[in-house]
């Protein structure tokens, strides 16, 4: 299927093993390819969050589906002065909720996907506690029928387990311990991944100052994978396009790096339509222009490098700055052809006309 001339974009999400096989069957008539190999997302916890506010939803991003989510938190990096605090709040949520089957009333977790994940998940916990992490909440499976895990949270642990350098992909989150904003954000790009991160402060605005430094396609503040959300964290909403660490420009094919597997997607700048509409909910003088009802009124980002106030969220992602900051998008002789050829691939295929002929026509080579 990959390798038919008719389709001209496949879009993967699985292994990295599969996800090379699939990036050479595209290669021959060089289709366009869009890679979704994995992530080791992290989270960066300054020292001035209030713990108790970020707790739930900071466990949310970590264990929704069970930690089943390819933009799951999957290691945190707390400051040193909460993170004693933080180990505690989240194990507390961690031994609270329930986990069963999905038709059971009240349970909040499920099993994990199949026996070699589970097995991977137990080796990945056992192999932590065997080299000095300790398990504050969870740490070992459930007895019962089924690929049920404890809810894991481990502390004690440091960059070069495992269970850190790793996607785990199950309910199993170690939180590292640093003193050095600059050195967490070191700590954090020494992977082989780069699918999405997140910085949490009481302070949103020296928390986009710290977003461009991680490598990550996305980087969201106060909120993992979503946008910005104030320090008062009130629910916002924003969409963005997620990106690889190892691109090779905005809209153009990411890359997968490694043995483990990374990131391979696309990036797209936004449309000129895009870019007048974020310039309409923003006024130099920093003043919110009118936006709509669902969204905050007011709220701190970036925008082409600078803070200012604007009528609606975005997220902080260091491939949208260059984007946004290079100006009005550019023409893309490729990319153009390409919607050529879609566009009269779909005119023969209405008018019923036989599978090469409609290729020979939409001018695929």
């Amino acid at each position: 299927m990959v390798s038919h001339p008719i389709p001209r974009k496949v879009s993967f999400t699985g292994s990295t093993s599969v996800g090379r096989k699939v990036a050479l069957g595209a290669a021959d008539d060089l289709k366009r390819v869009t890679l979704e190999l994995g992530g080791n997302d992290p989270a960066i916890i300054l020292g001035d969050v209030d713990v108790d506010a970020i707790a739930p939803s900071l466990f949310r991003s970590a264990f929704a589906n069970n930690g089943q989510i390819c933009l799951a938190v999957k290691r945190v990096y707390a400051h040193e002065s909460i993170q004693p605090r933080l180990v505690e709040a989240l194990s507390e949520i961690a031994r609270s909720v329930k986990v069963d089957e999905g038709t059971v009333d009240g349970a909040v977790l499920g099993p994990i996907n199949n026996k070699p994940q589970y097995e991977r998940v137990k080796d990945l916990v056992a192999d932590a506690v065997s080299n000095g992490a300790r398990a504050t909440a969870g740490g070992k499976p459930i007895d019962r029928d089924g690929y049920f895990h404890q809810p894991t949270i481990l502390d004690q642990v440091h960059d070069g387990m495992r269970i850190v350098d790793e996607e785990q992909f199950g309910p199993a989150l170690p939180i590292i311990s640093f003193r050095d904003e600059a050195d967490a954000i070191v700590r954090a790009n020494r992977s082989e991944y780069g699918l999405t991160a997140s910085v949490w402060s009481g302070d949103a605005a020296h928390a986009a100052q710290l977003a461009p430094q991680i490598e990550a396609g996305q980087v969201s503040i106060n909120m993992h994978g979503g946008g910005v959300r104030p320090t008062s964290l009130s629910a916002v909403t924003s969409t963005a396009a997620s990106g690889g660490k190892w691109s090779v420009g905005p809209a153009r094919f990411h890359r997968t790096t490694g043995n483990r597997g990374s990131l391979a997607s696309v990036t797209a700048c936004p449309s000129d339509r895009q870019r007048r509409s974020l310039d309409s909910g923003i006024q130099r003088g920093g003043q919110p222009t009118q936006s709509p009802k669902s969204l905050q009124k007011e709220d701190t980002h970036v925008y082409r490098g600078q803070q200012r106030t604007r009528g609606s969220p975005t997220t902080i992602s260091s491939l949208d700055a260059r984007c946004l900051a290079s100006g009005p998008a550019r023409s893309d002789p490729a990319r153009d052809r390409n919607r050529r050829q879609d566009k009269n691939f779909r005119r023969a295929h209405q008018q019923g006309q036989p599978a090469q002929q409609q290729v020979r026509q939409s001018g695929f080579t």
